[in-house]
């Protein structure tokens, strides 16, 4: 029986210890830490085997409407090559990019690059800020999707209408 009660001694001071550790790491975290690291994370853009090797992360700042500005952050790693690399940015119609480089930019080895990149949407609707990047002579792209508004409802599939003879055929209207 004695060695039940410092079993059970143990166990309430290590929830004790476990409570206060939580208390401790609630009271150092400042309020809306968590939304706010959420907020300012980067997103990866897939890397394609037969691209430039160089790594794509993005974060768009705010939220994109029409009319409005939004910053678009872009950081290029990963590249390799000694003689340098560079990088190219466009956008879609509708998509005015400013302060971008006019043309392509150098990028050098070993160190990470950032951009900060203003766009702005004509109109509600999906637009792409597009990266290309050039490394070994070897170009990749990257299409960076920008949402202004509320994503468009995709028009119906068509309407499956049967024939005679009982085939289905799926009617699709045209764009």
């Amino acid at each position: 029986m004695p060695n039940q009660a410092i079993k059970t001694r143990a166990r309430s001071a290590l929830r004790a210890l476990c409570l206060l550790a939580a208390g401790a790491v609630a009271l150092a975290a400042p309020a809306g830490a968590e939304t706010a690291s959420k907020a300012r994370s980067m997103t990866a853009a897939p890397t394609k085997p037969n691209g430039s090797g160089i790594g794509v992360s993005y974060r768009i700042e705010g939220v994109p409407r029409a009319g409005q500005a939004t910053t678009v952050v872009v950081v290029l790693d990963r590249i390799t090559d000694p003689d340098g690399a560079l990088v190219r940015f466009t956008a879609d119609p509708d998509l005015a990019l400013r302060n971008a480089p006019a043309g392509p930019a150098p990028l050098t080895a070993g160190q990470t690059a950032t951009f900060e990149l203003t766009v702005v949407p004509a109109a509600d609707g999906l637009r792409y800020l597009n990266v290309f990047t050039t490394q070994n002579g070897v170009t990749g792209s990257t299409s960076i999707p920008v949402q202004a508004g509320n994503p468009s409802r995709k028009q119906g599939a068509g309407t499956l209408k049967h024939t005679p003879e009982g085939d289905a055929i799926l009617s699709m209207p045209v764009k």
